[in-house]
């Protein structure tokens, strides 16, 4: 099996066509990519025109270079996020100075790294709830799914669930693994 190149987002498939042509090659062609029912089909055989009906031909190239740009930061921040949440999670309790320092773009993954820890699959509100607890008073709280809670204390913000008490009132715990 010779190896798999993709995705080629600057090269037309007319462009590959030719390149295969040229050295004798045959193409593979996946049916998958002319399915209308996969968004790729309807980007490439119905927006991608019309940004270069409007835009010009060039769309594609500036839309690769974009996208290779977005590639390049987008493994920066994850990098960056992996190394901060070695720094500020602990267990499931997040360091609330340390969060609150961090830029938000990181601060945002740390948050996720925590959630899904504590076995939440987190939206965008629920990653900014939490991460305005690092500079909101202790105390605050933020409702999270699967009734879980995080909520600011002094030095940390904690993901916690609810327990029964005896009293009947309701605490929070961590969640279990």
């Amino acid at each position: 099996n010779p190896p798999v190149v993709r995705p080629l987002l600057d090269v037309t498939r007319e462009e590959t066509g030719a390149f295969c042509r040229s050295l004798g090659l045959r193409p593979r062609h996946d049916p998958m990519n002319e399915d209308p029912a996969f968004l790729r089909v309807a980007v490439r055989t119905k927006v991608i025109p019309v940004l270069e009906d409007a835009l010009g031909r060039n769309v594609r190239a500036t839309l690769a270079r974009t996208a290779a740009l977005l590639q390049e930061d987008a493994a920066f921040l994850r990098a960056a996020a992996a190394k901060e949440t070695a720094r500020t999670l602990s267990g499931l309790d997040l360091k609330a100075d340390r969060l609150a320092a961090l830029p938000r773009a990181i601060g945002a993954r740390v948050v996720r790294a925590a959630l899904i820890a504590a076995g939440i699959l987190p939206e965008r509100p629920h990653v900014t709830a939490v991460l305005d607890l690092a500079t909101a008073r202790p105390g605050t709280r933020a409702e999270l799914p699967g009734g879980l809670l995080a909520r600011r204390e002094r030095e940390y913000v904690r993901v916690l669930r609810p327990s029964p008490r005896t009293s009947g009132e309701h605490d929070h715990a961590p969640p279990e693994p």
